[in-house]
């Protein structure tokens, strides 16, 4: 999202589904005070610290599922990943565009 003064907001959230429980939305923003060099967005250290505060407040294993984002897939998020034995973590595949498919769609 941008504002009047170009001002970016980023937001990462899971969504905390345990057997006989209320499924929660675990969430945090990202306020962009980027320069130049600086990501828009969250980082892979970002992303940890979520998935460690999730982690806190559930108490117990996480089956994580996630797509193809360029800090899901990074060399240093599979390092911060694969330090959390707690964690499981599953990749969807990437999705394909197809323009046929929408064409393909109106004949059903």
């Amino acid at each position: 999202m941008t504002g009047g003064s170009n001002k970016r907001v980023s937001l990462a959230a899971l969504i905390a589904i345990k057997p006989w429980c209320r499924p929660r939305l675990i969430y945090r923003v990202h306020h962009s005070r980027r320069g130049k060099d600086q990501r828009k967005g969250f980082t892979e250290a970002g992303c940890a610290q979520l998935l460690d505060a999730v982690h806190q407040q559930l108490g117990g294993p996480i089956v994580l599922v996630w797509y193809n984002l360029n800090s899901h897939v990074s060399a240093a998020m599979a390092e911060l990943l694969h330090a959390r034995d707690w964690l499981s973590v599953h990749q969807l595949r990437a999705m394909r565009t197809n323009s046929t498919r929408s064409s393909q769609c109106g004949h059903i």
